[in-house]
């Protein structure tokens, strides 16, 4: 069995912050969203990394698979922007990705109405 491997959420928050390219950068964050939102917004430079952002960037930009990480932070009470209500719709509409993602952002986008 292969074990997923993360990268310590603290070793991540260090590789980001000492490449001042990648600081800026939604895409090299993203990684956070493997870890949970309690674990990211406890950590003391969290004030750094824009968690909303990064959330509504997932959830707009990425992969099924970083959009369904960002569902499950806002659906675990990370705070939902209500900027994010119409991209939930998008993404509940969005046909590309499998239903169960689809419906999880529909629920999300009724949850802010």
């Amino acid at each position: 069995m292969i074990a997923k491997h993360l990268v310590p959420f603290s070793e991540l928050i260090a590789r980001v912050q000492c490449d001042p390219a990648r600081k800026d950068s939604l895409i090299g964050l993203l990684p956070v969203l493997e870890h949970g939102h309690l674990e990211a917004q406890a950590f003391e430079n969290v004030e750094a990394l824009r968690l909303t952002d990064l959330v509504t960037f997932a959830v707009k930009e990425g992969s099924a698979y970083w959009a369904g990480l960002a569902l499950s932070w806002l659906e675990a009470g990370f705070p939902i922007p209500v900027s994010l209500r119409s991209e939930l719709l998008l993404v509940s509409q969005r046909s590309t990705l499998d239903q169960s993602l689809r419906h999880r952002a529909y629920a999300l986008h009724r949850k802010i109405a």
